[in-house]
């Protein structure tokens, strides 16, 4: 199972994905992951879970929802990417549905 310190999903032509962070701290460095396809999302009262095409699962604070510095400059080039490749990119707030 994986835990992130920041995630956001992320829309690429329709097929969410999930793109999380961790600070590695003083003796390790930042790491970043963008996930398979998300097959499965159960919602829990802090966290979700989320299972993908590839069998891993990620347990997603959802206090964490959003970019660090490290994803914002990773989804710019994946954004970069999409527009050259004629994709459609966009981003999904799981939490917003706590608000409404």
């Amino acid at each position: 199972m994986h835990k992130s310190d920041k995630w956001i999903v992320i829309e690429i032509d329709g097929l969410k994905k999930i793109l999380s962070s961790w600070v590695g701290g003083y003796l390790g460095s930042d790491e970043w992951r963008l996930s398979s396809g998300v097959e499965q999302i159960e919602e829990d009262v802090d966290f979700f879970l989320m299972k993908t095409q590839s069998g891993s699962t990620y347990k997603c604070l959802k206090k964490s929802e959003g970019f660090s510095y490290l994803s914002s400059g990773v989804y710019r080039n994946i954004k970069e990417q999409c527009e050259e490749n004629g994709k459609s990119l966009k981003i999904t707030s799981l939490s917003e549905k706590d608000k409404k």
